[in-house]
């Protein structure tokens, strides 16, 4: 059994686990950067930020969402445009 199959396995059994936070952001990163499945990985993030709103990462990981689907391109053309508001 792989590592996802164990994060998948936890989301849906063991829903009170202390740590879930970081289950819920390991599948997105895993789905966003292993797989490349930016739409699960949307998914994952956003039941992090949605159950968690309060949590240290929430605002990082809302980043993430907001940037996830940008091109390389859109986003260095967004550091750009944040670099000359500075």
């Amino acid at each position: 059994m792989d590592a996802c199959s164990y994060l998948y396995r936890v989301e849906s059994q063991f829903e009170d686990y202390a740590n879930m936070p970081a289950v819920y952001l390991m599948l997105g990163f895993v789905h966003e950067n292993m797989t490349g499945d930016k739409q699960n990985a949307e998914k994952y993030y956003q039941e992090f930020v949605n159950r968690y709103p309060d949590h240290e990462r929430a605002e990082e990981v809302q980043h993430i969402i907001d940037n996830l689907h940008l091109s390389d391109l859109e986003l260095i053309r967004q550091f750009e445009k944040q670099n000359q508001e500075i």
